[in-house]
């Protein structure tokens, strides 16, 4: 039998050859930019079913700064989350339209009765009950959606401050509704549609405000071009 050395310059040729031949099933990331746009993601945390049953005392007299009043018992209320900064908006929505927000009675113990509750004696419940958002972010990235978002977003402690707004005086805190350690799953449809949401969430508990809500997280992507 004959043997044949192969030598050195062809062995090293047929390396590189086959190197060649691994290299593109290795997925690189995509470059955003080079498609002419970005990567957007959106995260939100919506509440339904807002209540409030019990003793909040946080807008119970006139006070005036610099001209501004803010008249007992109503008042708006805003939201801090990891997804949002309390303002005057549409966070956590009452019943009560006054100057264009539904607010709640935020001195239940001086007025109880209509028309200052609308669920019977001492009870309030929002107007219209539906799902809304209490606060959102968005990133942008160069690199495509589903290299950046994770498989899983865990929030140790989920919960909502609430605040009633008393602009220029100084917000009032009225609770937090905590909701316990979180676990929002992400999937992608492709490099650029990811998205995911909780199931409604309880708070863990009800303090003296009987204030409730249940809560729910989410997440969406997708390619936003320049």
């Amino acid at each position: 039998m004959r043997h044949h050395r192969i030598r050195r310059g062809a062995a090293i040729a047929a390396v590189f050859a086959v190197a060649v031949l691994i290299a593109p099933l290795t997925p690189r990331p995509i470059e955003a930019q080079g498609h002419g746009g970005y990567c957007r993601e959106d995260w939100s945390v919506q509440t339904r079913l807002r209540r409030l049953t019990g003793r909040v005392m946080v807008e119970c007299g006139n006070e005036c700064f610099l001209g501004f009043c803010h008249s007992a018992p109503f008042g708006n209320w805003g939201v801090d989350s990891v997804f949002s900064e309390r303002h005057d908006g549409a966070q956590f929505r009452g019943w009560r339209v006054i100057d264009g927000h539904r607010q709640w009675n935020s001195c239940t113990e001086r007025y109880q009765d209509a028309p200052y509750t609308n669920d019977g004696r001492g009870r309030q419940r929002a107007d219209p009950d539906d799902p809304e958002n209490a606060g959102g972010r968005s990133y942008r990235s160069s690199l495509a959606c589903a290299g950046r978002v994770p498989e899983v977003r865990t929030f140790a402690d989920a919960k909502l401050q609430l605040y009633e707004l008393d602009w220029p005086v100084g917000d009032d805190d009225v609770t937090t509704l905590r909701y316990g350690t979180v676990n929002l799953r992400i999937s992608c449809s492709d490099a650029w549609n990811c998205s995911g949401e909780t199931p409604w969430l309880t708070q863990r508990s009800v303090d003296s405000t009987g204030v409730s809500a249940q809560a729910r997280f989410k997440m969406k992507s997708r390619f936003i071009s320049y």
